[in-house]
């Protein structure tokens, strides 16, 4: 994973989201950019991830909320049927 802080671009790359051939881009933080020069310019905090990473982080989380159900599940005697 790589960070790029304050990318600044316009505002149909200011997605939270982009999926290309070998990488992803989840873009946090975008806000608008301030700028007597410019009115259509936005800035955000990158994080750039090998497609193969990505999807490895993705699996983790989702095994980590299926712990966390389980245990909700445990501890209030409710079948959430994980």
């Amino acid at each position: 994973m790589k960070v790029v802080n304050d990318v600044q671009g316009s505002l149909e790359l200011a997605v939270p989201l982009i999926v290309d051939k070998t990488t992803v881009y989840v873009k946090k933080n975008i806000r608008k950019f301030e700028s007597p020069d410019t009115d259509d310019l936005y800035t955000w905090d990158e994080y750039q991830y090998d497609k193969d990473e990505f999807i490895m982080l993705l699996n983790t989380d989702k095994q980590k909320l299926e712990a966390d159900l389980v245990y909700v599940a445990m501890m209030t005697g409710v079948d959430l049927n994980v």
